[in-house]
C-alpha cells in the first residue's frame, strides 16, 4: 500500500510543482493559463484516485469543488479553497491524509506567499505519548503527529513541519482553528543539520543544562528523535489550549503578530517547565534540549528572520535572558555561557508576565502584549517586523554556504 501511494502522492507533488511555479504570491496564476488549465484538471483527476485509496472520496470532492471554482472565476483571480478547509478530514491514528491547495507555508525556504502545495502523510502517535493524554488531558486534542511521506516543494524543502487551517488560501476569515498537524519525521534531519552545530559553536560540548559530559539530544536514534518531538508537540499544543485565552478560542487574538509571538514563547516555556518537574515524562531531558536550542538557536538563523514569526520568538527569548542577566556573550569569541538555574527562574517569570497580560480586558491585553515584546525587540513597521541590533548579526550571521536539506535522501517513514 506504502508503495502505491508514494507513486500517487509523487505524481501528485510533481504536478503541483509544475503549477507553483506559474503563481504570484496572492496565488494567482500569472504565467501559461492554458498549461494551469491542464495541471488542475490532471490534479483533480489523480486526487480522485489518491482518495479512492484511502476512502476520502467526499473530501477530495470538496478540493475539486474548490479547483472548479477558481477555473470559473478565472486562473488570473485570487483562488478561495474555503470548502478545502472546511471539509478537512482529520486522519485517526495510523491513517493517512492528503491536502492540495492553496497555502502559505512557513520556514519553507522557498519564496514567500500563498501558493499551490500538496501532501501525503500517515498519521503516527507513538505508544510513549499515550500516558501524557491521560495525565495531561488536552481539552480539544486537535495536534496531530504525522509522518510526511511526499508532497510539493513548500512542504519538502526546508524547515517546514506545520499545516494549520490559518494558512489556506481563503476568503472567509478562520473562526477556529479545528485541526493542526505537524510533519515530525523531518524534524531529526533538521535538529542535526542546523540547531546542533550552533550549539557546538556557541555552548561547546559539556552539557551545561543537565551537568554532563555532553549534550544528550544528539545520542537519540531516528525512532526516539521522532517521539520525543511527538511529546513536545503534543505538550506545546495542551498548553496553547490552557490559561485565560485558550489559542482556539481567542484565535482573532492570537494571530496578531507580537500577541502571537508571546503565545508561542509561552507554551514552550510552559512546557519546559513542566518536563523540568515531571521527570517521569519520556525523554524529558532531551526534549527541553530541543527546545532551548531551537528556539534560542535555530529559528534566529531563518534567511529572513526580520520578518519571520519564529525568529522574532528566538530574539525575544535571547532579549529576555540577556536583560534578566540569565545568559552572557563574549563576542570577543563568539562563546556563551549558561547560566541554567537562573534561566530556569526567568522562564517562570516569562510565563507568569504573559499569562498575567492574558486576563486583561481585550483591548487591554493587545495593547500590553505589543509593549510588552516592544521592550525587547526593536519593532518596525517598513516590511520587516523587528530589527536586528549588530551583536545579533554576530551571533547569528548569515549563513550562505549550507544546502537546503533534500528531504528526498532521508529515510522519512
Amino acid at each position: 500500500m506504502k508503495t502505491i501511494l508514494h507513486t500517487s502522492g509523487s505524481q501528485l507533488a510533481d504536478l503541483t510543482n509544475e503549477l507553483r511555479e506559474l503563481q504570484d504570491t496572492k496565488g494567482r496564476i500569472i504565467a501559461q493559463p492554458a498549461h494551469a488549465l491542464l495541471l488542475l484538471k490532471s490534479i483533480s483527476s489523480e486526487l480522485q484516485v489518491l482518495a479512492t485509496l484511502l476512502s476520502l472520496q467526499n473530501y477530495a470532492d470538496a478540493i475539486c469543488l474548490d479547483i472548479q471554482n477558481w477555473i470559473q472565476a478565472g486562473l488570473d483571480s485570487v483562488p478561495d479553497f474555503s470548502n478545502t478547509r472546511s471539509q478537512f478530514v482529520l486522519p485517526a491514528d495510523k491513517a493517512w491524509t492528503f491536502f492540495f491547495g492553496p497555502y502559505l507555508t512557513a520556514n519553507a525556504g522557498v519564496d514567500r506567499g500563498f501558493r499551490c502545495e500538496f501532501f501525503l502523510s500517515f498519521r503516527d502517535e507513538p505508544q510513549v505519548c499515550h500516558p501524557l493524554y491521560l495525565k495531561y488531558p488536552h481539552p480539544k486534542n486537535i495536534c496531530q503527529s504525522t509522518r510526511l511521506l511526499t508532497a510539493s516543494r513548500g512542504f519538502f524543502a526546508g524547515n517546514s513541519i506545520v499545516f494549520f487551517p490559518e494558512n489556506i488560501k481563503c476568503n472567509h476569515k478562520l473562526e477556529r482553528q479545528h485541526f493542526a498537524l505537524f510533519f515530525f519525521n523531518k524534524f531529526e534531519c533538521i535538529y542535526r543539520s542546523i540547531t546542533i552545530p550552533k550549539v557546538l559553536e556557541l555552548f561547546g560540548t559539556q552539557n551545561a543544562i543537565f551537568d554532563g559530559q555532553e549534550w544528550l539530544s544528539p545520542q537519540l536514534n531516528t525512532q526516539e528523535f521522532y517521539e520525543a518531538r511527538c511529546i513536545w508537540g503534543y505538550l506545546h499544543d495542551y498548553f496553547h489550549h490552557k490559561g485565560p485565552r485558550p489559542f482556539d478560542e481567542h484565535l482573532h487574538l492570537k494571530i496578531k503578530w507580537e500577541v502571537g509571538l508571546l503565545e508561542e514563547i509561552k507554551t514552550d516555556c510552559q512546557t519546559i517547565l513542566t518536563l523540568l518537574t515531571d521527570t517521569d515524562i519520556a525523554f524529558h531531558r532531551e526534549i527541553v534540549e530541543f527546545i532551548f536550542f531551537e528556539r534560542l538557536l535555530r529559528y534566529p538563523q531563518q534567511a529572513d528572520a526580520e520578518s519571520n514569526f519564529d525568529s522574532g520568538t528566538g530574539i525575544f527569548l535571547l532579549e529576555w535572558l540577556l536583560q534578566h542577566n540569565a545568559l552572557e556573550f563574549d563576542l570577543s569569541n563568539m562563546k556563551s555561557t549558561l547560566g541554567w538555574a537562573k534561566i530556569q527562574s526567568c522562564l517562570q517569570k516569562l510565563v507568569t508576565e504573559i499569562l498575567a497580560t492574558e486576563a486583561l480586558p481585550e483591548n487591554d491585553y493587545v495593547t500590553k502584549a505589543r509593549a510588552l515584546v516592544g521592550q525587547y525587540l526593536r519593532l518596525e513597521t517598513s516590511g520587516k517586523k523587528y530589527l536586528f541590533h549588530n551583536y545579533h548579526h554576530q551571533i547569528y550571521p548569515p549563513v550562505t554556504d549550507r544546502q537546503e536539506i533534500d528531504f528526498n535522501h532521508v529515510a522519512l517513514y
